[in-house]
């Protein structure tokens, strides 16, 4: 059984040990002089991805491995020659310059690198993407993004009251005269009934200028 568990250990390591040495040939950075920036963006952006999975996943199943083994050891509680003579090889995969405990930290570094390349490319992205915006829309880009409300629903605005006084002007009298009618409802209305005033107080300020001898006409005008 342990052969079969250091077969696995060796082949995830070996592998691992090639996704990184790929990833670390891998020209990942790319510059605003780069021809064709976007597209050599996103196919930078797809090799960092694939290579990304690629080491996590190896590196995950590497160390699955050694879980196995590990566990494995411990089942020999009863054969302790055998246990420290796994034990032992187990230790010198593990230790050294090219041990797998080093392996795995170069993995872990690498999984740095390449999520720092990958930030780089999208803010390289959106940088080069608002500039297109900005030469294809020139003046949109200098108008404001966001309108600042006048109020909000939170501060609903109170409509005070009037406190426009009457005109000062003096009306002539309507005395029911129907040629003079003209005249008079121009004034009134230009002075009185276009003014921002409680439909009453037009009311009354229309009786007030209008002969008793007319009152009967005046209940059917709209003020």
């Amino acid at each position: 059984m342990s052969g079969t568990l250091y077969q696995d250990l060796g082949r995830e390591k070996a592998l691992l040990f090639r996704y990184i040495d790929e990833a670390g040939k891998r020209d990942y950075p790319a510059t605003r002089a780069t021809p064709d920036l976007i597209l050599a963006i996103q196919q930078k952006r797809d090799e960092l991805l694939s290579d990304q999975e690629k080491i996590k996943n190896c590196a995950d199943r590497l160390q699955v491995s050694i879980d196995r083994l590990v566990e494995f050891i411990a089942t020999l509680a009863l054969e302790e020659a055998r246990q420290k003579q796994e034990q032992k090889k187990l230790d010198g995969l593990m230790d050294g310059k090219d041990g797998t405990q080093l392996l795995l930290e170069n993995a872990y570094v690498t999984l740095d690198a390449l999520a720092a390349n990958l930030r780089v490319l999208a803010n390289l992205e959106l940088e080069q993407k608002v500039k297109s915006e900005v030469l294809q829309h020139p003046m949109e880009s200098l108008e404001p993004q966001q309108q600042t409300p006048l109020f909000t629903m939170n501060h609903p605005v109170m409509v005070p009251r009037s406190t426009i006084q009457l005109p000062k002007l003096e009306l002539c009298t309507f005395d029911g005269t129907i040629t003079e009618w003209q005249q008079f409802w121009e004034t009134f209305k230009a002075t009185v009934h276009d003014e921002p005033l409680p439909s009453i107080q037009k009311m009354s300020y229309l009786r007030s200028k209008a002969k008793k001898t007319c009152s009967k006409s005046k209940r059917t005008l709209s003020v």
